[in-house]
């Protein structure tokens, strides 16, 4: 995808034993939708001018409940909680794994945060459950072009301290589209996040289908 740089192409040739170039157009807001945001379900608000900065706003609106085996692909990134005890850590975002050693999140999630601070919950429903596999953050690789004020190229690869279990089951590499997808086409969201405005975020994994919209 435009904008990456060599060192990371590098980087995920070395990590992964896929094609890394197959992702080449799944860098479209279809797949980030379904893979990179606040709870993993972020809802944007564009304003008429250039200079305007965009909302976000964590919610999936119209959600329902899923297993995780619909959607294996799904992680719970969680944040250690520096007012509780050292080994507690809480939903932060969400995330969608690409290979055992690489998800895929939003940049504004990450940005600005410390990676070792951070922990990959997979294979579980619920955003606080401890069933799941956990493995360490080793890194942030966020898009060199990533603009946080208009949210352009808000995507970052989050690299793992130890590789994830994939049993094609409840953890399993997301599949990837392979062409752009039409303004107003229907994709599918994923996460944890509220399901009314101002409303609390719910435990268990919720979907919705939402149309795909332009941020141009």
């Amino acid at each position: 995808p435009t904008g990456w740089s060599t060192s990371l192409l590098s980087f995920l040739k070395l990590t992964s034993n896929e094609n890394f170039f197959a992702m080449k157009a799944c860098f479209i807001i279809a797949s980030l939708l379904a893979i990179a945001s606040t709870n993993l379900a972020w809802a944007r608000t564009l304003a008429e001018t250039d200079s305007a900065e965009v909302a976000l706003d964590g919610r999936i609106v119209g959600g329902y409940t899923v297993d995780i085996t619909a959607h294996p692909h799904q992680v719970s990134m969680r944040l250690k909680d520096v007012l509780t005890p050292e080994e507690s850590y809480s939903h932060n975002c969400g995330g969608s794994i690409y290979s055992t050693y690489l998800v895929v999140t939003a940049a504004h999630c990450v940005m600005g945060n410390v990676a070792s601070e951070y922990q990959i919950v997979a294979g579980a429903n619920e955003k606080r459950s401890v069933n799941g596999v956990v493995v360490p953050v080793k890194e942030f690789i966020i898009h060199e072009q990533y603009n946080p004020n208009i949210y352009n190229n808000d995507i970052a690869l989050v690299v793992l301290g130890a590789p994830l279990p994939i049993n094609n089951v409840t953890i399993k590499a997301i599949p990837l589209a392979d062409k752009p997808s039409a303004n107003g086409a229907i994709s599918v969201i994923t996460g944890w996040g509220s399901l009314i405005e101002g409303g609390t975020s719910p435990d268990l994994l919720q979907e919705v289908k939402v149309p795909i919209v332009s941020n141009e």
